[in-house]
């Protein structure tokens, strides 16, 4: 036997609006709450209908907090994965970022050729990203001398999205700071004026800071990325490019048109003439 078609509409339509209220029994019992007068008291349903479980709805103070959650397991992924890539992984990488970078920018920008040669082998020295970037040259880790070394000429300038995140990388490299101070390069709270004057005084090792900044710095003299009294001695430039945020945004996502337009100006050519070393991390 089977239910008449009515009661099947009148199930139907009250499962779809949510106010169903059929439970199933252990006795494989279908309770129909209305129209249960045309059914005998001691009719068994053949099919037993089992109710699907709903998903509970979260606040939106649970979403609030499943986001920021999800934002610190990508923020705390260690950024020594990604400075493990090879020179080779890194040229290309690079070359397809700029082509999809010209494609947002409204002006036209030279592509620059770059080979793995042009790059940091990272695979080879230290543990982590403080070792890393202390192995780059010795004089990260000794004291300047204000009077020999060059003044706004630094040996590593690193490139991230914001302030937040530049305090952040900062805060990793406690060897290099504690001999010499790292320079902050970006807009929150700090004048142009007075990062051209705090250049100008004295000489420093590393600069942290966004490339609009960084670019602005640059066009005025104040920041030089190459060594003009040892023309020969290599600096370097490590772009933050595997930090995201919460909607996996990047620094080409982020500084898409900032960050091309000042390598293009003043990286590229130091880049190619083996003044100026990349790496990505």
């Amino acid at each position: 036997s089977s239910l008449p078609k009515t009661l099947w509409k009148q199930w139907y339509q009250r499962r779809v609006r949510g106010n169903s209220k059929q439970q199933t029994t252990k006795g494989k019992r279908a309770l129909v709450q209305s129209g249960g007068d045309d059914l005998n008291e001691d009719y068994v349903v053949e099919k037993v209908i089992e109710e699907e479980e709903t998903p509970t709805k979260k606040t939106k103070k649970e979403k609030e907090k499943e986001k920021k959650e999800k934002g610190k397991e990508r923020q705390e992924v260690s950024v020594w994965e990604m400075l493990r890539d090879s020179p080779e992984t890194q040229a290309h990488n690079f070359a397809k970022r700029y082509r999809e970078g010209r494609e947002k920018i409204r002006q036209a920008i030279h592509i620059p050729k770059l080979t793995p040669e042009h790059f940091v082998d990272a695979r080879k020295d230290g543990e982590d990203f403080t070792a890393f970037v202390v192995s780059l040259d010795p004089k990260l880790t000794e004291k300047l001398d204000p009077k020999e070394d060059e003044k706004g000429s630094p040996i590593v300038t690193i490139v991230c999205t914001s302030a937040e995140r530049g305090a952040e990388i900062i805060s990793l490299l406690a060897p290099i700071q504690s001999k010499n101070p790292i320079t902050k390069l970006w807009s929150a709270k700090l004048k142009v004026s007075d990062q051209e004057k705090l250049l100008s005084k004295k000489p420093v090792t590393t600069v942290v800071g966004t490339p609009s900044r960084l670019s602005k710095l640059c066009d005025s003299g104040k920041l030089k990325l190459h060594s003009e009294k040892n023309p020969d001695t290599v600096h370097y430039l490590l772009v933050d490019s595997s930090w995201q945020t919460v909607k996996t945004f990047t620094i080409f996502d982020i500084c898409n048109e900032d960050f091309f337009l000042f390598f293009e100006k003043h990286c590229s050519a130091l880049v190619l003439s083996g003044k100026l070393k990349v790496c990505f991390f």
